[in-house]
């Protein structure tokens, strides 16, 4: 991107990543059977390609974001995050959701859900919300790029930009949907390309 950033914020980025790795289980302790849970790797998210554009680095501007689709943060205690990945009843849903329904209102962290793209038109709603209540909040909806490919996408990409909603779409494109490459199911060079269809700026990292 051509742009500079200061030793002290890469630094702060570099611990939010290392925290970030240190709260996920390890695969030795999940292969002993200690832990029954599904796994998300946090590996190639937690930096989404170069110029440390990571979940840690998005976290820096936003007021009170905590967690980075379903790897810990910074302000969702340890504890709250840990228990909610192993289904403890320490953890933000009681233990009841697991890592894929992980929700922490008061930290911002609305809801995620396992259903693949729902982020988008949930984020809408929530934008909207903030905008009819003029917070100046800003919501940030994180999905894959296989997720791009559904219906949600367009229609929530095309709501955002028509009503002007205060929302920022972020995909984390790993080349992959489920099983199906990228270059099998996407016709597009790069998901960022489609936003000029909805009148808005796709910055790809």
């Amino acid at each position: 991107m051509g742009t500079e950033i200061a030793g002290d914020v890469l630094l702060e980025i570099y611990r939010r990543v290392a925290l970030i790795r240190e709260r996920r289980p390890s695969l030795k302790v999940l292969r002993s059977g200690r832990l029954n849970m599904p796994y998300y790797s946090a590996r190639d998210r937690r930096f989404i390609r170069r110029r440390c554009r990571a979940a840690a680095g998005r976290g820096l501007h936003l007021h009170d974001l905590s967690r980075h689709s379903r790897h810990a943060g910074e302000g969702v205690s340890a504890a709250r995050s840990v228990g909610g990945d192993r289904g403890r009843a320490t953890g933000t849903c009681k233990g009841k959701g697991g890592p894929m329904h992980l929700t922490c209102p008061a930290k911002g962290v609305m809801v995620t859900t396992g259903i693949v793209g729902s982020s988008m038109p949930i984020a809408n709603g929530l934008a909207w919300a903030s905008k009819l209540a003029g917070d100046g909040r800003v919501t940030v909806a994180y999905f894959g790029d296989g997720a791009s490919n559904i219906g949600a996408f367009h229609e929530a990409l095309n709501l955002a930009s028509v009503w002007r909603l205060p929302v920022v779409f972020v995909c984390q494109n790993n080349q992959y949907g489920e099983h199906t490459r990228y270059a099998k199911a996407t016709s597009a060079a790069r998901i960022a390309d489609r936003a000029a269809a909805y009148g808005m700026p796709g910055p790809a990292c």
